[in-house]
């Protein structure tokens, strides 16, 4: 196999002895004998027929051919024993004998002159090989009666040309075996680098945004497809051009002079809107350059509706993960570890927790944690729709089962959730006659619509979710103790705000960046005082009501300035004169009468207001008023 080496010899006696070498390697290489501005050309040539590596000596044609050559060059190096049997030679010649090649080559040269009992005259270090600096070398070699120069190809030819002894340094086959393998070890990783330089290009290109890259200087290094057929102008002219001639439209400039990204920009590129974004490319914090991407605005707007067409055609989507879940508690961190294990364990989970904890957060992170993340993702409320309804709602209708069913009937939600995941918040609100037929769909995996008796297969993942009791819900006889079973395969309790109150200002600071990227207003920071009341507080909506407070504090507080503890108390008792509950010797049931009590005394009697006052939805409102209604009988 040619492995498509080139070896640029400088003389035939070096041809000679690669012949020697890659016979004796096994290895097929291409031999040109070539010296100067000539070895340039061969090289540029041989590149041309498919070169992968080209091996040359040092001199002034290797320095040119390593700008020009697209591919790998192996310098071939002076060695030691190289230097020796040239010296040696020069000896029986001479006494006066000049060394003048590269500095690296010089010195060893020095050593080895010394070792071997050889006079030198003097040395120059060559740097370039160019004509000036060869004439130099030999006047000043001749100015010390030096007769006899030892070095490379261009001094050693230059002295015989004027009249002294030039004794050329040979390539050894050490040197060329050295060589060799350092060309085939570079020919696979060049290769490999080859491909994956083609596979970007590709990866880019089918990129149906335009994709452009300048360098530190504003000139264009990448120019996709998508941004040829935006810009009218052919890739091949704007590879290598500036950036302000092709595309001046997009302000290609300001990505060079900021540090910061800018997406979402509109701007008007030939005619047409277009969506731009302008990413700077920071080494070590300097400003070296930067990526735009800009797309029609009509193609996005287009995507984006087929997109949401296909996601909500097959129900909701969950878009949360467990990397949402904010906090740094022992609590948190723990239910987290053990939520995360049961991803992969395909059974019904049921899920424990006051409300505001994140229930739905921790369905949703299953889902996309599970193999089931690319199904639907189905939430209902069991406690927030009538009971007349929820039968319907779960598992659908025939048409004509019931007055105003709709035509060709419906699907219910479990059958929406096929291949997915159905997340059933506030289970313990489901009505008996409901549990009923939830327990047959999880012991058969299949539904019936109502009013029909056709049976449906569904491949369906249950969660579950209560802030109740449930086995006392069970003892009572409010809830069936075989549904329970079912639900309560995989469980856990998350943890309530009070029990993981390091986590407040964590927590805190997470929904004041949240309200800033939303409305652009900053909170300023909070007083010792200020964050004491925030832990102190018993928290009855959990992170729910955390977050309600923060977005009152927005109201309540001057951008800029620092929260006291008056302005939290202030957001905590709904922005009137609600104080917040003291925590310390008061029940729990207390402060949650008190706070609804002072919520709806705040609100003028309006429980929809109230409850969002207090971080709870209204149904859980009015089962509280009810509950506490009962206990006061």
């Amino acid at each position: 196999m040619c492995e498509l080496i080139v070896f640029m010899a400088p003389d035939a006696g070096s041809a000679e002895t690669a012949k020697r070498v890659s016979r004796r390697m096994g290895v097929e290489m291409d031999i040109y004998v070539t010296q100067g501005s000539e070895k340039v050309e061969a090289a540029c040539k041989a590149v041309e027929n498919g070169a992968e590596v080209l091996i040359s000596r040092w001199g002034y044609a290797y320095e040119e051919m390593s700008k020009l050559i697209p591919i790998p060059l192996v310098l071939t190096k002076m060695s030691a024993i190289d230097i020796a049997r040239s010296l040696s030679y020069a000896s029986k010649l001479s006494n006066s004998i000049w060394v003048a090649t590269s500095e690296q080559a010089v010195n060893m040269a020095v050593e080895i002159a010394s070792y071997m009992g050889v006079r030198l005259l003097g040395t120059t270090i060559l740097r370039t090989l160019d004509p000036p600096e060869i004439e130099h070398a030999l006047l000043e070699a001749q100015r010390q009666e030096a007769d006899t120069i030892v070095g490379g190809v261009t001094i050693t030819s230059a002295a015989r040309a004027a009249g002294l002894n030039g004794i050329q340094i040979q390539i050894g086959e050490e040197v060329l075996t050295d060589a060799i393998n350092e060309a085939l070890r570079l020919i696979p990783l060049k290769r490999r680098e080859r491909i994956k330089t083609e596979e970007m290009r590709t990866i880019i290109d089918s990129i149906s945004d335009g994709v452009v890259a300048i360098d530190k200087e504003g000139q264009i290094t990448v120019f996709n497809l998508a941004a040829q057929n935006l810009t009218g102008v052919n890739a091949g002219d704007a590879l290598g051009a500036s950036a302000e001639l092709i595309i001046p439209e997009l302000d290609p400039e300001k990505v060079r002079q900021s540090n910061t990204c800018e997406t979402g920009l509109l701007k008007v590129l030939k005619g047409k809107k277009v969506v731009v974004n302008r990413v700077p490319v920071l080494t070590n914090g300097e400003n070296v350059g930067g990526v735009i991407t800009f797309a029609e605005l009509s193609q996005i707007q287009s995507i984006e509706q087929k997109a949401r067409a296909a996601l909500w055609s097959r129900g909701l989507v969950a878009k949360a993960t467990f990397s949402c879940i904010i906090g740094n508690s022992r609590a948190i961190n723990e239910v987290i570890k053990l939520a995360t294990q049961l991803c992969q364990i395909d059974e019904p989970v049921l899920i424990i927790g006051e409300t505001g904890t994140g229930k739905e957060l921790f369905a949703q992170s299953i889902h996309n944690g599970s193999p089931r993340k690319n199904g639907p993702f189905v939430a209902i409320n069991c406690a927030a729709i009538p009971e007349s309804l929820l039968e319907s709602e779960l598992f659908g209708y025939r048409e004509g089962a019931f007055t105003g069913a709709r035509p060709g009937g419906k699907p219910g939600l479990f059958e929406i959730a096929h291949k997915g995941t159905i997340f059933l918040d506030e289970v313990a609100e489901m009505p008996g006659s409901v549990q009923s037929r939830l327990l047959r769909v999880l012991q058969e995996h299949e539904v019936t619509r109502l009013g029909d008796d056709k049976v449906i297969p569904v491949d369906v993942r249950v969660i579950a979710a209560t802030n109740k009791n449930l086995d006392a819900k069970v003892s009572s006889g409010s809830f069936r103790a075989d549904l329970y079973y079912r639900l309560n395969v995989l469980s856990f309790c998350l943890p309530p705000l009070r029990e993981r109150k390091e986590d407040i200002p964590i927590l805190f600071r997470h929904f004041a960046e949240e309200l800033a990227s939303k409305s652009g207003r900053r909170l300023g920071q909070l007083t010792e005082d200020a964050l004491q009341c925030l832990c102190d507080h018993s928290w009855p909506g959990n992170v729910r009501e955390l977050r309600n407070v923060v977005y009152r504090l927005s109201v309540l507080s001057e951008p800029g300035k620092g929260i006291t503890s008056e302005k939290v108390r202030q957001a905590v008792g709904a922005c009137l004169n609600i104080d917040m509950p003291a925590p310390a010797s008061v029940s729990l049931r207390n402060i949650e009468i008190d706070a609804i009590q002072r919520a709806l005394k705040a609100t003028g009697g309006n429980k929809t207001k109230a409850a969002q006052l207090l971080g709870i939805s209204y149904s859980t409102l009015l089962r509280r008023l009810k509950k506490l209604e009962k206990e006061s009988c």
